[in-house]
């Protein structure tokens, strides 16, 4: 995995008191990533850090896959979204605070062919 994308860091996200090392995690950002038809499906699970609030939106070939809003203290969110025939997935992170250590994370995410 690389070490960081544009808007998206990498690293470790507190959930609900525990750890997650393998982590997509931001605030306020998205990233798309082209896919060319070549996957099926993204699995992955989501959670915000201890002390934030925050949304999380999937879009694939532009269109909402799924909206997510959790709050600290919430357990991890599991999600298994289709992506056949998609060019492209989005991954967004949100707050209604904006506040600066609103941090939300992609845990373990994973494309499968």
């Amino acid at each position: 995995m690389r070490s960081d994308f544009p808007g998206y860091k990498t690293g470790t996200i507190r959930v609900n008191a525990q750890d997650y090392p393998m982590v997509l995690r931001g605030a306020h950002t998205d990233r798309t990533w082209q896919l060319d038809r070549k996957y099926t499906s993204l699995v992955t699970r989501l959670g915000v850090s201890d002390s934030s609030i925050s949304g999380t939106i999937i879009r694939v070939n532009g269109r909402i896959a799924r909206e997510i809003t959790m709050g600290s203290g919430e357990d991890v969110f599991s999600v298994d979204i289709d992506l056949t025939g998609a060019f492209r997935v989005t991954l967004s992170m949100f707050s209604d605070t904006y506040q600066s250590d609103t941090v939300g994370g992609w845990i373990d995410p994973i494309l499968t062919y």
